[in-house]
């Protein structure tokens, strides 16, 4: 027998067994830190790094999350705790910001009524705190309104529909009062991959 080739492959398969034993334990003990710290926990809709979705189980070596488009993810423990981690079930209120380009040959009394049709978009819808609407700048493409607001609750349900009824209603208010929207730039495919 070759001893010295015997024992170069016993060398590697300890390593290899050793390098495998480490992902293992490593996983192990990112299990335990996810049941004592509980970052997160079964039914959380959670993201971290490029995966997002609801949390369903959480095993000794991965965890299982169903993303939005219905896939199964299965993650290891480890991968899962290297990024930062967003748990949005625990989000007491979520801050909505967003911009208004209003056309560029609107009056200026008609600008200056702006932040009160926007805020009247508002009212009495539930889970909804409305904070600031205001002329915030000029741009090419019109007089920009910036518009503020928290939606009370972490359901991102409500808030898809709360944000549907605000913009109807700013829409409606400033139809009302004959203030039109400035016209946007021609179509770029850049602006599909804004966030």
């Amino acid at each position: 027998f070759d001893i010295a080739s015997i024992i170069a492959s016993l060398g590697l398969g300890g390593i290899a067994i050793g390098l495998a034993a480490q992902s293992l334990v490593s996983d192990l003990l990112s299990s335990l830190t996810i049941h004592l710290d509980k970052p997160f926990e079964p039914g959380d809709t959670i993201k971290t790094g490029n995966f997002s979705g609801t949390v369903e189980q959480v095993g000794l070596k991965s965890t299982k999350i169903r993303n939005l488009s219905g896939e199964e993810l299965s993650i290891s423990n480890s991968e899962l705790l290297k990024a930062p981690l967003q748990n949005f079930s625990r989000m007491q209120e979520r801050r909505v910001s967003f911009s208004i380009h209003i056309s560029t040959n609107t009056p200026a009394d008609k600008l200056a009524r702006v932040p009160q049709l926007i805020e009247s978009a508002f009212n009495e819808i539930e889970n909804i705190r409305f904070s600031r609407a205001h002329f915030q700048s000029f741009s090419q493409t019109g007089f920009v309104f910036e518009v503020v607001y928290f939606v009370t609750s972490p359901t991102y349900d409500l808030f898809v529909k709360a944000q549907n009824l605000i913009n109807l209603r700013i829409c409606q208010n400033l139809q009302t009062e004959a203030i039109s929207f400035s016209q946007l730039p021609a179509f770029s495919p850049e602006l599909l991959n804004r966030p």
